[in-house]
């Protein structure tokens, strides 16, 4: 099976090439067209469950980013079974050459999800990272992570978060949030390049009085949006 995101609502990949692939795919058989794997994620839609039980090529962007949208849409992919095309690191050209192999004739499935006016914009959490220091869970100001039962950090509140803000990834200090649709690298789901975790680590003490600061003034936030109210 092959699932190709359309990656709706930002245009990190070039539109002309979401067209060209999408058109090389559109007598294969076996084709899944989603409009957002964000969104899909987001809501854990049963379809990426029966996708990722078969072997499946994933035509999306940065494979770090992928593999823990599956995660967070309770699919865990089979590396073993699994290939990811980045379309944001490869030119339309080379996507279709990677997809030439096996065609087939027939037709791709392609639906539209009905809560596209929702921009997917949310984090997701590389478990292989994260050591649980609950920083992310502690800043955001709007409910979007929690503590499953477990005790580990989940995103419970997607569509809580504030569009475009990534704010909480850059002050991760393992770089264990991700953001599919940020332009900033590695916050994007881009692989983690050697130094970035040390670089980070001096970036958050360099704005450490700033961090007590913004945690102090979000700890009012919620102890006001708490308190009952007066009779």
């Amino acid at each position: 099976m092959i699932l190709f995101c359309n990656c709706a609502h930002y245009d990190f990949i070039p539109a002309a090439t979401r067209e060209r692939v999408r058109a090389a795919l559109a007598h294969r058989q076996e084709v899944m067209i989603v409009p957002d794997l964000c969104g899909l994620a987001a809501r854990k839609d049963a379809r990426l469950a029966a996708a990722s039980a078969a072997q499946l090529t994933i035509v999306a962007c940065h494979p770090r980013a992928v593999k823990w949208l599956f995660h967070r849409a309770g699919a865990p992919l089979d590396e073993t079974r699994t290939t990811i095309v980045n379309m944001r690191a490869r030119s339309a050209d080379e996507v279709v050459a990677l997809l030439e192999t096996g065609q087939t004739a027939g037709a791709a499935d392609s639906f539209t999800d009905a809560r596209d006016a929702w921009v997917p914009w949310f984090p997701v959490i590389d478990y292989d990272r994260c050591v649980n220091c609950r920083q992310c869970v502690s800043f955001c100001a709007f409910g979007v992570y929690a503590i499953d039962g477990g005790g580990a950090v989940t995103v419970a509140n997607p569509e809580s978060c504030k569009t475009n803000c990534p704010a909480c990834a850059r002050m991760c200090p393992q770089i264990a949030i991700i953001f599919p649709k940020c332009p900033e690298t590695p916050i994007d789901g881009a692989d983690i390049a050697p130094g970035d975790v040390a670089r980070r680590a001096r970036e958050l003490e360099g704005k450490e009085s700033a961090i007590k600061d913004i945690h102090a003034a979000l700890a009012q936030r919620r102890a006001a949006h708490l308190k009952p109210p007066a009779h």
